[in-house]
């Protein structure tokens, strides 16, 4: 349990292992995360989502060649029941 160390502090900061758990009040969340944002510093990484209206089999080929040629990007294949709009998320 995180508390600042000065002023008025009714919403706690709760950190277990690399788990932190922000108050949901923007304001109070923001207050606590300038507690501890140096901690959470890193190697910045970037995330993207395919949504594919193809089943997951069709998709495989050509996912196994992205991932030969580009070895250091880590991909992975969701199928997804009853969406009428797509069938899997990349």
């Amino acid at each position: 349990l995180i508390r600042a160390s000065e002023g008025e502090d009714k919403w706690p900061l709760i950190v277990k292992n690399n788990v932190y758990i922000l108050p949901g009040v923007p304001e109070y969340c923001r207050r606590k995360f300038e507690l501890v944002k140096e901690e959470l510093r890193g190697t910045p990484f970037f995330v993207a989502k395919l949504f594919l209206d193809a089943p997951e089999p069709q998709l495989a080929k050509v996912l196994e060649r992205a991932h030969m040629e580009h070895p250091q990007v880590d991909i992975g294949s969701y199928p997804i029941m009853g969406n009428a709009q797509y069938k899997v998320v990349v």
